[in-house]
């Protein structure tokens, strides 16, 4: 099957993310957003992460995850739509998963993501917000102002292009 028309992720994996708790399908495909997009990262470091291993997790769910994140990687490459499971509004209640799984491949490489700290911090600004992870009381004035809030968060599809150049340049 074309991977273009591959639809993520299969009844399997729903079934496996279904399962577990705090893990469900638009925090995954954010998480593997920030994997695809951002700087490289062994698969065994992030599966882990997300609680999946090889040995107690079946082979073809951690194939279809694998996969399902070279497919995102491939998306960002050739600057195809990410089909993101979220409306970029403060009303989608998907959004912080996303912008949660998105910020959690953030923290797992944070000392790569953040050599550049104002570059980045300026990128991933709108996931932040959107993530809604935040205490600082500046994060939560921008989120409470819907008129600056809503913009930001929908540019993250284009930031997302942005953080993909940056840590793959061309």
């Amino acid at each position: 099957m074309n991977s273009s028309n591959r639809t993520f992720p299969s009844a399997n994996l729903q079934h496996e993310l279904e399962q577990r708790d705090n893990l469900n399908t638009p925090f995954l495909h954010g998480f593997l957003t920030g994997i695809s997009a951002g700087p490289a990262s062994e698969p065994a470091l992030w599966l882990a992460e997300l609680g999946f291993d090889t040995v107690n997790t079946p082979s073809e769910i951690i194939q279809e995850i694998e996969n399902w994140q070279k497919h995102l990687a491939s998306c960002c490459y050739h600057d195809e739509s990410l089909n993101i499971p979220c409306q970029f509004t403060l009303e989608d209640d998907d959004l912080a998963d996303w912008c949660g799984g998105f910020m959690e491949s953030v923290f797992l490489q944070d000392d790569q993501w953040f050599k550049e700290e104002a570059i980045m911090a300026e990128l991933t600004l709108p996931i932040v917000l959107g993530a809604d992870l935040d205490d600082d009381p500046q994060i939560r004035s921008l989120r409470q102002n819907r008129k600056i809030a809503e913009p930001m968060l929908a540019d993250i599809p284009e930031l997302i292009k942005e953080i993909y150049l940056h840590f793959h340049p061309a």
